[in-house]
């Protein structure tokens, strides 16, 4: 399917209500058409790569290119020369999420992506270093990797809402799966306060955390709030 064929089959699916539901959550300059993520997906199977030479005017635009993207057999080289593209039209987080959990070059090129998303996790530009800290969480989250994507989140720049969200996000993920070294870098105090009480509280909201594992966090943010004091 092409451009126009696309914006066509998008608009066949399009529902107010969502739309309006969606852009109370998801903050874009974008308007939306209503298509929810499911459709977009299917509808993402039918385009081809020269839909990456569009311009998006819908949110749903956007996240077509990033799916599209995602779906393409790329090197780590030609995946990052398109999500650079990718971002550069993209203003929020949904998005983001949406499209970088489908690339299929991190699973085929694995370890040459790592290598990017290792310096993009320190771009000064907020949905590059959010994109880079979604993709750890997304494809890295194995005992290859824990130990310095722990490291990595502790050093990225704190005070940028959506990145913090998305460290969090990744913190409470590796906790699920390395709870002991995840807690012993949260204790040694090596995240900001915000993205700290923002992963603790993700943990709290886990069905994956056991009631135990809850236990000890409840008395983990006992302890960190009278550090605070």
């Amino acid at each position: 399917m092409n451009f126009a064929e696309v914006r066509e089959e998008l608009g066949k699916y399009a529902e107010a209500d969502f739309a309006a539901f969606s852009g109370k959550i998801i903050c874009t300059q974008y308007p939306m058409m209503g298509v929810r993520t499911p459709k977009l997906r299917e509808i993402s199977k039918k385009t081809t790569r020269e839909y990456l030479e569009s311009e998006p005017k819908y949110y749903e635009e956007v996240v077509m290119h990033g799916l599209t993207l995602g779906a393409a057999a790329l090197t780590a080289e030609e995946l990052f020369g398109g999500v650079e593209r990718f971002l550069s039209f993209t203003d929020n987080w949904g998005a983001v999420d949406i499209c970088t959990s489908s690339m299929k070059a991190f699973k085929k090129d694995k370890e040459n992506c790592f290598a990017k998303i290792k310096e993009m996790l320190f771009d000064k530009r907020e949905f590059h270093a959010r994109f880079a800290a979604v993709a750890m969480l997304d494809f890295y989250m194995d005992e290859q990797h824990i130990d310095e994507i722990l490291e990595l989140y502790s050093r990225v720049e704190s005070g940028r809402y959506y990145v913090d969200m998305a460290v969090a996000w990744g913190l409470s993920v590796a906790a699920v799966k390395f709870y002991g070294k995840t807690t012993d870098m949260i204790e040694k105090g090596a995240y900001g306060d915000f993205v700290t009480k923002k992963a603790l509280s993700k943990c709290m909201d886990s069905f994956r955390i056991t009631p135990e594992q809850k236990e000890h966090i409840r008395s983990l943010r006992k302890r960190l709030q009278s550090k605070n004091r």
